[in-house]
């Protein structure tokens, strides 16, 4: 069989407790595999991988963010998970249509967390927005006074700094009410193999 590799970047709170993991998943496959389905394909390793190993292994009773592709939304896949512990992470470079928006909505109603990963930086349809439970600010790609107007823009969600790379930074966010932290400065993705197991 082939091995699956999952990444694993801790998350923090403000007192620095380990409060997820977000799980990036890599398959040696994909890259010989057609394009166009890349993201199922990561999708079905990432589906496989996490009831091989199961999440308990994974993430212990941590939450686990999960990164959802435009296909993996639509495919409704990510509702195999228990909404307890999956952060629905939408990734920035999705088409937002209503299609995109009906399912996104029926995953919050039924009780999922839902994470926005870098919307802020293009115009983004409010509906989104409303959804979501959380966004995730690259602050590497901000500079001080813009990471202070995305602070105030979402102020009512819940806020992840990701990229944070020094204490000085993590301070900065902190003071602004960031309550979730990202960042090689806090932990660097360690990479966890799996024997893929094929299921019968």
């Amino acid at each position: 069989g082939r091995d699956v590799f999952v990444g694993r970047q801790p998350i923090y709170d403000r007192d620095l407790n380990l409060v997820a993991y977000e799980l990036l998943f890599r398959n040696g496959d994909v890259a010989a595999a057609d394009v166009v389905d890349g993201d199922l394909a990561t999708f079905t390793v990432m589906l496989n991988a996490l009831v091989e190993i199961g999440l308990p292994r994974l993430v212990g009773d941590k939450k686990a963010f999960v990164n959802l592709t435009r296909n993996s939304v639509l495919c409704e896949y990510a509702t195999l998970f228990p909404k307890d512990q999956i952060v629905m992470e939408v990734l920035e470079d999705v088409t937002v249509d209503e299609e995109l928006l009906d399912m996104i909505h029926k995953f919050s109603e039924a009780g999922y967390e839902i994470a926005l990963d870098d919307f802020v930086f293009r115009e983004e349809p409010r509906p989104l927005i409303d959804i979501a439970d959380m966004v995730k600010i690259d602050v590497q790609a901000l500079d001080e006074q813009e990471v202070r107007r995305h602070v105030a823009e979402f102020g009512d969600l819940k806020l992840l700094a990701e990229k944070v790379e020094t204490d000085e930074e993590f301070r900065f966010c902190r003071d602004l009410g960031f309550q979730f932290f990202q960042g090689w400065f806090l932990g660097k993705p360690k990479v966890i193999t799996v024997k893929h197991i094929p299921t019968s």
